[in-house]
């Protein structure tokens, strides 16, 4: 005999299961941050490229974070990069992007001379300009304001790692708007 529980829309069990969701899923993202690093500082990070259509990974990366509203700007591009990483590295911008800035506001797509730059922005507080030559450092993290969100610290410092594992490199620039945008270089193919 199976026995199902049914959970009331808005009711006190429904709001502790969202909690208890979201805290695993933190602790998921914290615990393939440690793996990650553990994996750089190890030399164990290899990686094997094939071909990813770019177009493809955002629209996996923005549906895995909840992000699908963000609006994606240029042309369809294959890079030659490794299918996870590619993954793991748009996921980690677009959490940043979420949890720093209250969401990322555009990726937008430019291709030029066997080289595709994709750039992550967002409208947030941007970066402390003390900070900035810091920020892709192990363990690195901005002091905020008490009560804010706060990372592990390795995010962008995985995010660097895959990008030059493959062959590409990643850099912040403060958004002209306000707020940041965050450029992966990669090799099209």
């Amino acid at each position: 005999m199976t026995t199902r529980c049914v959970v009331e829309a808005g009711s006190p069990a429904e709001l502790g299961i969202s909690v208890i969701s979201r805290q695993a899923q933190r602790l998921d993202e914290i615990v393939r941050e440690v793996l990650g690093m553990v994996s750089i500082d190890a030399g164990n990070l290899s990686a094997v490229r094939g071909e990813v259509s770019l177009h493809d990974g955002i629209a996996q990366a923005l549906a895995s974070t909840g992000a699908t509203g963000v609006p994606v700007t240029g042309p369809d591009v294959t890079l030659r990069f490794n299918p996870g990483h590619l993954q793991q590295v748009l996921v980690n911008l677009l959490s940043n992007a979420d949890k720093y800035a209250g969401g990322a506001t555009g990726v937008r797509i430019e291709s030029s001379g066997g080289r595709v730059l994709l750039s992550v922005e967002d409208r947030g507080a941007g970066v402390p300009e003390e900070f900035r030559p810091h920020l892709f450092e192990r363990l690195s993290r901005a002091e905020r304001d008490a009560g804010s969100v706060r990372g592990t610290g390795l995010g962008l410092y995985i995010v660097r790692s895959l990008a030059r594992a493959n062959h590409g490199e990643v850099r912040h620039e403060p958004h002209p708007a306000g707020g940041s945008v965050f450029i992966l270089d990669a090799e099209a193919v």
